[in-house]
């Protein structure tokens, strides 16, 4: 899996960066953790529809973050790994799964090493399954699906659902500021206040109050504007075949201020015409 140096700079980069965010993130997700606790699990419903039944299933959860949706699946009868470049967040989730005793496996690693690995150590899934925040700090869109490919079952299925790269054009006054795509190159798009509290931020949202920056990182995050055309012609040149693509227009996030709630999904203010804001992808290893 080909990469250069400037790349693995960047990831890690990022990977102090999100160590540094997930310390904050824990002081909010006290409820996440009781409905794992009381076996109900975090998994939106639209990833519940995309996975289907995975009772016995292997399942690689790839940029797992600290791992409730991993062990959420490991709740519904899979056998999964979580694999996360923070060793901030692995650590979290290792320490939630042991007080929880949920079986599942956790691996610190950055994934353009782990896929590789995996594939040379003959492991293989069922499926790979992606969520809320992945293909904007892959630097290589085509190493990333051809690993992917390497390491599922034949029928396996890559399960992905992420923030759709119209959302990622708006600033927080939605403005429209940032690039769609790079159209044939990375738009590699510096923060130099790096990963914030993006938790925190819609928590404010939904007391009603005016966000505030409370925290700053102060490690700088580097993330890639990819278009729709950029991911879906990954995932086909890894030989991949697509079953489904959707778009959504709700999130069940608030990533800008001014959104909306209507029935547990956030919208963007009125004065935006619709937008956007998900989409999800599910293709086949075929051979």
């Amino acid at each position: 899996m080909h990469e250069s140096e400037q790349w693995k700079t960047i990831r890690e980069a990022n990977r102090r960066s999100w160590n540094a965010a997930t310390l904050v993130h824990q002081q909010h997700k006290a409820t996440l953790q009781e409905q794992l606790r009381s076996g109900i699990g975090t998994l939106h419903a639209e990833k519940r529809a995309l996975l289907g039944d995975v009772s016995g299933k292997r399942i690689a959860h790839l940029q797992c973050n600290d791992g409730v949706d991993t062990l959420s699946l490991a709740l519904l009868g899979a056998e999964v790994v979580g694999v996360d470049i923070s060793d901030t967040a692995i650590a979290t989730a290792e320490e939630l799964r042991q007080r929880l005793g949920i079986p599942a496996t956790f691996v610190r690693a950055d994934v353009y090493d782990w896929l590789p690995q995996a594939q040379h150590n003959g492991q293989q899934f069922d499926a790979v399954f992606v969520s809320y925040g992945v293909f904007c700090w892959l630097p290589d869109l085509r190493a990333w699906a051809q690993g992917v490919a390497g390491v599922l079952t034949p029928n396996g299925r890559l399960i992905a659902i992420d923030f759709h790269p119209v959302l990622g054009m708006f600033d927080d006054d939605w403005q429209v500021c940032y690039p769609y795509a790079g159209f044939g190159s990375s738009s590699l798009l510096e923060n130099p206040d790096g990963v914030g509290d993006y938790i925190g931020f819609e928590e404010t949202l939904r007391t009603g109050q005016v966000p505030t920056q409370t925290w700053k990182n102060g490690r700088p995050a580097y993330e890639f504007a990819w278009g729709i055309g950029d991911i879906l012609s990954a995932v086909l040149g890894a030989g991949l075949q697509i079953e489904q693509f959707t778009e959504y227009a709700g999130c069940p996030y608030a990533l800008r201020s001014g959104m909306v709630l209507r029935e547990e999904r956030w919208y963007p203010p009125s004065h935006v015409p619709p937008i956007p804001q998900l989409f999800s992808l599910v293709a086949r290893r075929v051979d």
